[in-house]
């Protein structure tokens, strides 16, 4: 599988205080047939904390909350 990514925006999208990176994966199967992207928001709670997915989309139809 092949992944890229492409940072289409960096802002404080939930006002938390911290930056946070909206980004988009493209991915594809490199030994079989598919491809598809996601849209996801990573977040930082606190300067001490590692980022998180925050919000995340796939080929643009918002997932469930108990799939992400």
């Amino acid at each position: 599988m092949a992944i890229t990514y492409v940072v289409l925006a960096r802002a404080d999208f939930n006002n938390d205080g911290f930056e946070d990176i909206f980004l988009r994966l493209d991915w594809n199967i490199t030994t079989a047939f598919g491809k598809g992207f996601d849209w996801i928001i990573v977040s930082k709670a606190s300067a001490n904390q590692l980022p998180t997915i925050v919000s995340r989309a796939e080929n643009n139809v918002r997932l469930p909350e108990q799939a992400r």
